[in-house]
């Protein structure tokens, strides 16, 4: 059996809630390792050199996150590329020179020590997402004024709001430190309207192709120093893939300072239907300094009478919906009748998602009736925030060459695909 390709086609929309995909609580998985060499290229997600390089003279901190003579790595998960496995070296905050410790991935070949085992990042962050059929756009490198931030200074421990800027998002790579040759921009976990947000998860280069996601944007209001309103900033979850691993994430879409200039786009439409952002998109609420914490319990009087028995404990709550998304654009048939679903379950489940998957097509001889036929089914079940790829086996030989109507059953959740053996 030949290769058959599914595609959600144009116009069935899903429009799944932004918050699917960006949970508060993303915390950084941490590894410390060394260099192989006294300088080691940064990379894009295509292990093409990005022009920046971690050296002995940078791989010191002043924070305590990892010791002198290493490499600071934020070790959510290992990807492939044409130079083989890459991971993530997270720069800024933390080194001596923050300012010139960039970002970017680095070849675990470069490394001396072994990086050990990933830490999923969890909570949706990053989950495969059903993508607006045929959408291809590029990113564009534009830099972000430094005025424009994403704290009030209310919000901030110390009053100041200086370090919230959204500057950091938009060409981090010209706008700090001594080069301003280099130009990229961020593909984030999630965005920075979470607690926790605005991790990076890899780098996006002039021209990279994205593929929007049926995801709501997020829009942020940007603050000045003071706490005025003085611009505001769009965010889009994108799938992109170079010659590697596909990754999911949140970029600026669009930025708007208010200087009469209007809205400068972060993203250049190529091909397929446009996104649009519907005119009443809420505006996300600033993210606040956590709460104080409760005041201590009163200390329990003194018993002068029997004690009246304690009240009956409430039920438990009711368990939060269950959501899997099966990431259709990577589904393919292999040879041997294989079908490999990636599937990932949202964090608004309790505990897990778990139920039946199923491919039914029209076969050719019941094209008149419209009746479907199944194919391969098989159960799958997985953990809340995570993703797991579920292997069907077709078992009935399909005509060449012949498209089909088809659809992917996930759980409750039906996707409409076009079949085609070749």
């Amino acid at each position: 059996m030949g290769v058959a390709i599914l595609a959600l086609p144009a116009g069935a929309r899903a429009g799944l809630p932004a918050d699917t995909f960006d949970a508060d609580g993303q915390v950084h998985a941490t590894r410390c390792v060394r260099a192989a060499a006294a300088s080691i290229p940064l990379r894009y997600l295509d292990a093409s050199p990005t022009g920046f390089a971690m050296t002995d003279a940078l791989e010191r901190f002043d924070d305590g996150s990892c010791p002198d003579g290493t490499v600071r790595l934020d070790l959510h998960e290992v990807v492939d590329s044409p130079a083989g496995p890459l991971v993530f070296e997270r720069g800024g905050n933390g080194y001596v020179d923050d300012q010139n410790a960039k970002y970017g991935q680095v070849a675990v070949a470069d490394l001396a020590d072994p990086v050990g085992d990933p830490v999923p990042s969890g909570g949706g962050r990053g989950n495969p997402c059903p993508l607006v059929e045929g959408s291809r756009y590029a990113a564009e490198i534009a830099s972000i004024p430094i005025a424009m931030h994403y704290k009030r200074p209310q919000d901030v421990p110390s009053g100041s709001n200086r370090g919230a800027t959204f500057m950091h998002y938009g060409d981090p790579a010209a706008d700090q430190g001594d080069r301003h040759d280099i130009h990229y921009s961020y593909l984030l976990w999630s965005f920075l309207d979470a607690r926790g947000g605005g991790h990076v998860r890899s780098l996006l280069h002039e021209g990279q192709v994205v593929e929007p996601c049926d995801v709501e944007p997020i829009l942020m209001d940007a603050f000045d120093s003071a706490g005025n309103v003085d611009g505001s900033v769009l965010a889009r979850y994108v799938r992109t893939e170079e010659g590697g691993t596909p990754l999911y994430g949140w970029m600026v879409w669009e930025h708007d300072a208010q200087d009469g200039a209007g809205a400068i786009a972060h993203a250049r439409w190529l091909e397929g239907p446009e996104v649009n952002t519907d005119p009443g998109l809420p505006v996300s609420a600033p993210v606040s300094r956590p709460p104080p914490p409760p005041p201590p319990p009163a200390p329990a009087p003194v018993a002068t009478q029997a004690a009246a028995p304690p009240p009956p404990a409430p039920p438990l709550p009711a368990p939060l919906p269950m959501r899997a998304v099966a990431d259709v654009a990577k589904t393919l048939v292999a040879r041997g009748g294989r079908v490999r679903v990636p599937i990932g379950c949202t964090g608004t489940a309790a505990s897990r998602c778990a139920g039946t998957v199923r491919l039914d097509a029209v076969l050719p001889r019941k094209a008149r009736s419209a009746r479907f036929s199944t194919l391969a089914r098989r159960r799958y079940s997985v953990p809340a925030g995570g993703h797991a790829s579920v292997t069907l086996r077709i078992r009935k030989g399909l005509p060449r060459g012949r498209p089909m109507r088809a659809r992917l059953v996930v759980g409750a959740t039906t996707r409409s695909v076009v079949l085609r053996v070749r």
